[in-house]
């Protein structure tokens, strides 16, 4: 059921963003973040610098969360015939119940640093829950989001309780069942932010230099 969730929310997503992302390929600014460590390297991933999610309470009213936006007169709003946002998704992948809303910038691509001033500026507001970017997907014309959660290979057993004592001290929830299936693999476990108030992508970089791994993976939502 899950699963099939995921792929109604991709179409639905991507059906958004494909007509205004005409040029995905070269809508990335000079930001990478690592996707994958490995005893063997990094792999990276590029920052999207024309578009950002914006993530409200589940209880704002769609009306309440159109007037925030189209007042800060940034973005690229698609309106329905009653002028409220017809973009508006619930995130599935949560355990804290958000809205969220993919937003481009009027102004096409747009430099890191006005990309990262633009984000501190709509996260302060007062009804905004998180502002998060979005990343460069597994295709050409795909695009992704930071999920909740890190997947981390360990190399043997004693490395457990250094995995279990960053969980507990970075307030996230230790576990060897994968969140989606509920299924388990030897030496593979799970740190998940129920809180959907943190970045996994921070937390992964500071637990590979905490332990000793095989890998470190944080989750990405992509859509294809």
């Amino acid at each position: 059921m899950k699963k099939f969730i995921l792929f109604l929310f991709s179409v639905l997503f991507i059906a958004c963003s494909s007509e205004s992302d005409d040029s995905v390929s070269s809508n990335f600014c000079n930001e990478q973040v690592v996707d994958y460590y490995s005893n063997e390297g990094q792999n990276n991933r590029n920052v999207k610098n024309n578009a950002i999610v914006v993530e409200f309470d589940y209880n704002l009213s769609d009306q309440k969360i159109t007037k925030i936006l189209t007042d800060l007169n940034l973005f690229k709003l698609p309106l329905n015939n009653d002028d409220v946002l017809s973009s508006i998704y619930i995130n599935v992948f949560s355990s804290k119940n958000t809205k969220m809303v993919l937003c481009y910038f009027n102004e096409g691509s747009l430099s890191c640093e006005k990309l990262n001033n633009y984000i501190n500026q709509i996260q302060n507001l007062d009804d905004v829950f998180m502002v998060r970017k979005l990343y460069q997907g597994n295709t050409t014309y795909g695009v992704a989001k930071e999920g909740n959660y890190i997947k981390v290979k360990l190399n043997d057993e004693n490395e457990l309780s250094n995995l279990e004592n960053f969980a507990n001290q970075n307030g996230l929830v230790f576990t060897e069942y994968e969140p989606s299936w509920n299924e388990t693999e030897f030496l593979v476990y799970y740190l998940i932010d129920e809180s959907g108030e943190k970045s996994v992508i921070e937390l992964s970089k500071t637990l590979s230099e905490s332990i000793s791994f095989q890998y470190i993976s944080p989750q990405f939502l992509s859509f294809q």
